[in-house]
């Protein structure tokens, strides 16, 4: 018995949203609005609903457009999405095209934003957006690739992901959303090359040890499929890719039985 399981390359639980910029800037001392942004965004990600408070007081103190941005983040990760989304998309409206944040990534955010609210084609219109302000930026190639997954484009996600690994080539998620575009294509000796290529860079990547756990079932490896969601399991409970992990076992184990 064969195991297909529909997934998509959509990130299965929510993380801090990333900046790259500040810290990896070229050296210099941080201003005082940067350090106050930098710890807006620690609250907002380690307590959305007090980091959305100090974040709108901060406003009111002068803080201008990267402390709304700051609460928009704060409310993406209550999981306000549409509210968040909306909020990025103004925020960008009033952010440069470089430096951190920029448009693009304000942009980039609202994208993810509507697509953790189930609105991909309001997540698709603003990933456009970000990339005509940044064409060919990896982070922002992956997010489309995710929401064209959403889309069941997955010809057009693998191209992304090829496009962002030139840059981003020892990103496990990455080499882990190839792995599902390519098994969805139907190309399997290349899902599992990428699955295992993601797992030698993160060996509890949970996106990517469930793309190998699929595809060895696939290959009625079932002891290896099992290790894989066991893990999983383990150190993931009580979330959907522990769920999932729990409902693939079950289905390996009435396939055992057949």
């Amino acid at each position: 018995m064969k195991i297909f399981i529909q997934t998509t390359l959509c990130m299965l639980t929510i993380g801090l949203w990333l900046f790259a910029g500040l810290a990896l800037a070229a050296p210099r001392a941080l201003t005082n609005t940067e350090r106050d942004y930098a710890a807006c965004l620690l609250q907002a990600a380690r307590d959305p609903l007090g980091g959305g408070k100090s974040a709108m007081a901060w406003h009111g103190q002068g803080g201008g457009t990267m402390a709304l941005h700051c609460a928009a983040v704060a409310l993406s990760n209550r999981g306000s999405y549409v509210l968040a989304a909306k909020m990025l998309e103004r925020v960008a409206r009033g952010l440069p095209e470089q430096g951190r944040p920029s448009r693009a990534d304000a942009l980039g955010q609202a994208a993810n934003a509507w697509l953790l609210a189930g609105q991909t084609q309001r997540a698709a219109a603003s990933i456009e957006k970000a990339l005509e302000q940044a064409p060919g930026d990896g982070q922002l190639l992956i997010d489309r690739a995710r929401i064209r997954a959403e889309q069941k484009n997955y010809a057009g996600a693998l191209a992304d992901l090829d496009a962002a690994a030139k840059t981003y080539k020892r990103n496990a998620p990455l080499h882990a959303y190839r792995a599902a575009a390519l098994r969805h294509l139907g190309k399997f000796n290349a899902a599992l090359l990428a699955s295992e290529t993601a797992l030698s860079l993160a060996p509890d990547l949970r996106e990517a040890l469930l793309e190998h756990g699929i595809l060895m079932a696939r290959q009625r490896k079932y002891k290896a499929a099992k290790a894989d969601f066991k893990i999983i399991l383990e150190r993931y409970p009580g979330t959907p890719a522990g769920d999932l992990a729990a409902q693939l076992l079950k289905a390996i184990a009435r396939a055992e039985t057949q």
